[in-house]
């Protein structure tokens, strides 16, 4: 009878033992869940702010579009074709776009944990060229549909 007392010991510090094992992965599961969805919602965030910039950046871009439009419809005689030189507001104005456009596209690598070259997959960089008035105005209005891409691709993320 000492012997089955015995073996039921065993046992049960075998279960217990087990049990407690199954309990720590339990708990170990739990915590890595709240990690990722912790880590979720910082991403969702900084999603979330992107997709504000890049809405900033396209009233901005359909601004300057609809203006070089309005003046080439108002003045069809003027020459669209003048070069732009660093003094001229298209350029510095052309800079901070192409600046703001290469933060966003940074920022949205950085948080979706892609390399570079399955983002420019994914999304490729398009080459922003101020350097006529008509050259710009194209630029403005590829830019435009490509910011809407982005933004609907970002808007699946979250």
């Amino acid at each position: 009878m000492s012997k089955d007392k015995n073996q039921r010991l065993k046992e049960k510090e075998k279960l217990d033992s087990e049990l407690a094992r199954s309990l720590s992965v339990v708990e170990v599961k739990k915590a890595h869940k709240q990690i990722e969805d912790i880590e979720k919602l910082r991403k969702s965030s900084a999603i979330k702010s992107i997709i504000e910039r890049i809405s900033k950046l396209q009233e901005l871009v359909t601004s300057l579009t609809e203006s070089l439009f309005g003046i080439h419809k108002d003045s069809p005689e003027m020459s669209f074709n003048l070069k732009v030189s660093e003094g001229d507001l298209i350029h510095s104005i052309g800079d901070q776009i192409r600046s703001t456009y290469l933060s966003i596209r940074f920022d949205i690598e950085k948080n979706i944990g892609v390399n570079k070259q399955d983002f420019d997959k994914m999304l490729p960089t398009i080459a922003l060229k101020f350097r006529t008035y008509s050259s710009s105005e194209r630029t403005l209005l590829c830019l435009r549909h490509h910011l809407e891409d982005i933004k609907s691709f970002c808007q699946r993320l979250v």
